[in-house]
Parts: structure tokens; C-alpha cells; sequence
């Protein structure tokens, strides 16, 4: 499997999920198809994916903020900082 998920790990996932409701399985030969058996499945995931994007959506604007508050102190330090001569010889 890709990513370094076991199958068995996955096999037994998926019994859970049939056991509950959530996918329907239909055997074929030697495969398994899985398909979402309850529709509220669809809303479910379209929670989840909205509160995602307003989680990223919060910690962009943050780290705007952050980045924003960053570079106006660096200019302030910059500006406060006496000029320097240079050295001339003589």
C-alpha cells in the first residue's frame, strides 16, 4: 500500500466502517469495492472539510499578522539605528 499503511490496518478499517453502516462491500473475484452506504457520510466529510479551511484560513491570517508585525519592527530597528561612517584612509 502507499504511504506505509499496512493492509491489514486498512482491511480492518473498512470492516468497521461496513459494520457500522457507513460503506456497502461488494466482492468481485479476488477484489473488494467499497462504496459510502449512507449519504449523510457526504455531509459529514463537507463538516469536516469546511471546519479544515477555516482552520487554514485562521492560521494564514495569522501568521499575515505575524509576518506584517515582523518586518514593521525590522524597519523600526533598522530607521533607529545610528549611520554609520565609513572609514577613509587617509
Amino acid at each position: 500500500m502507499d504511504r506505509g499503511i499496512l493492509p491489514n490496518i486498512v482491511s480492518r478499517h473498512m470492516a468497521l466502517l461496513t459494520t457500522h453502516g457507513l460503506v456497502a462491500r461488494e466482492s468481485r473475484g479476488t477484489s473488494v469495492y467499497y462504496r459510502i452506504a449512507d449519504p449523510s457520510v457526504y455531509q459529514l466529510c463537507d463538516l469536516v472539510c469546511g471546519n479544515l479551511e477555516r482552520q487554514f484560513e485562521r492560521a494564514a491570517s495569522e501568521r499575515a499578522l505575524f509576518v506584517d508585525s515582523a518586518q514593521r519592527v525590522s524597519v523600526e530597528r533598522t530607521s533607529a539605528r545610528p549611520a554609520r561612517q565609513s572609514k577613509r584612509a587617509a
